[in-house]
């Protein structure tokens, strides 16, 4: 392209009509560049979109629309290594961590059909997210197990959002038509700085546990 413009210009007057047709086709090549180039550059922005609603989808529960377990284990993991990486603190970030299990779920499933289970999960998770705060992350782990990611939240805050969505979900269950009534249970715990994943979870599994032996509905703190 450039060297049919070059031409153009060094070629005598004499041949106007050869000037003219060196000078056309470097055009029509800057313009098929510049084409291609734009081409290029939208087939690359959309292969990113591509790529990062894959990603995004890889994330998410398809029924709820809240993280799935790979997202949740990604995101407690980061922010658990963030914490160990900081160097200079006025203090621990705080970081708590809540077990979700719906009550007797099975007997839902087996009584009223899958379909009206599946609508009962949308429902958890609607009413889960709808009482979060802010820079808090809720997961669907699979099933009826559902979890919360609280950051930098302080302890009341996070007990106000427990205790709502236990009792939202207890009430609004048993009086929407469209709705079998059910309860939920709540393991909590907390991030020490010696923390790992696994410690963190177990803390958070045992307290759950002991919420259901202690009869369900119930929020423990462990």
């Amino acid at each position: 392209m450039s060297i049919c413009l070059f031409l153009a210009g060094s070629i005598s007057v004499s041949v106007p009509m050869l000037q003219q047709t060196w000078l056309l086709t470097g055009a029509v090549g800057m313009i098929a560049c510049i084409g291609w180039g734009n081409l290029l550059a939208q087939e690359s922005k959309s292969n990113s979109i591509v790529i990062r609603d894959y990603e995004i989808q890889s994330l998410t529960d398809p029924l709820t629309n809240l993280s799935n377990r790979r997202g949740f284990d990604i995101h407690l993991n980061d922010l658990i290594s963030c914490e160990k990486k900081r160097k200079s603190r006025s203090g621990d970030r705080v970081i708590f961590l809540a077990l979700l299990d719906v009550d007797h779920f099975k007997t839902v499933n087996d009584s009223n059909g899958h379909p009206i289970g599946d609508r009962m999960l949308e429902y958890i998770a609607n009413t889960i997210y709808s009482c979060m705060p802010e820079r808090s992350l809720a997961a669907r782990l699979g099933g009826d197990e559902f979890a919360i990611i609280y950051v930098d939240a302080v302890p009341e805050l996070v007990v106000w959002s427990l205790k709502t969505i236990k009792s939202t979900i207890d009430q609004e269950s048993l009086d929407r038509p469209d709705l079998v009534h059910t309860t939920v249970s709540v393991g909590l715990s907390n991030y020490h700085p010696l923390d790992d994943f696994e410690r963190l979870f177990e803390r958070a599994d045992r307290a759950l546990y002991k919420t259901k032996n202690a009869g369900r509905n119930k929020i423990t703190f462990s």
